[in-house]
């Protein structure tokens, strides 16, 4: 990697970061692009160069957390190790998380991270699984689809929950439910 590749990275890694540092302490609605640019001491043009607004940049802290650190795994197939990863960096960023899923509206959290999580799985499948083109058959995108709403679920869930589960207990519980069928729970 050459130094201009380095020094773009460390910046938008610079101004990302810092977007999770301001929402530690204020309601994502009250930051503004000015306030990301103070925190990390560049101009508007320079956050402009990286970003296209804030939810870009909180789409691209997803990406860096979750995402791209677990793209082997998906590569790979190796959907519960992949759980078990993208649980344990929530939870290290738990914090955070949980107010980043507090963000509504257009272009709420719960929609990035579905969306984010959507795309790992594709991945995986297009990447592990033969797809069937008849019609009656479900395509790797509904797979994704549906696999990626429901772990999206289950992490807020997780970080609602009134008591605070570990990052164990709620892989255990998480790769319980992708392993059986609703029947499998009913027998």
């Amino acid at each position: 990697m050459g130094w201009k590749e380095y020094s773009d990275n460390n910046t938008r890694n610079l101004i990302a970061e810092s977007l999770r540092h301001l929402m530690m302490s204020r309601p994502f609605e009250l930051i503004r692009i000015k306030d990301i640019c103070n925190e990390v001491g560049v101009v508007r043009v320079t956050f402009y160069n990286y970003f296209i607004d804030k939810y870009d940049t909180l789409d691209y802290l997803i990406k860096n957390d979750l995402i791209i650190p677990n793209e082997t795994l998906a590569d790979q197939g190796k959907l519960l190790d992949l759980t078990k990863a993208i649980i344990k960096e929530i939870d290290s960023k738990w914090d955070f998380y949980k107010i980043a899923y507090k963000i509504e509206g257009q272009n709420n959290f719960e929609g990035l991270m579905r969306n984010n999580l959507c795309e790992l799985f594709l991945r995986m499948l297009k990447n592990n699984r033969k797809e069937d083109d008849s019609p009656n058959k479900i395509n790797n995108k509904m797979i994704a689809t549906f696999v990626a709403q429901s772990m999206t679920y289950a992490i807020y869930s997780w970080l609602f929950y009134p008591q605070r589960i570990s990052s164990e207990q709620c892989y255990l519980y998480m790769s319980e439910v992708m392993q059986r069928s609703m029947l499998d729970f009913l027998n």
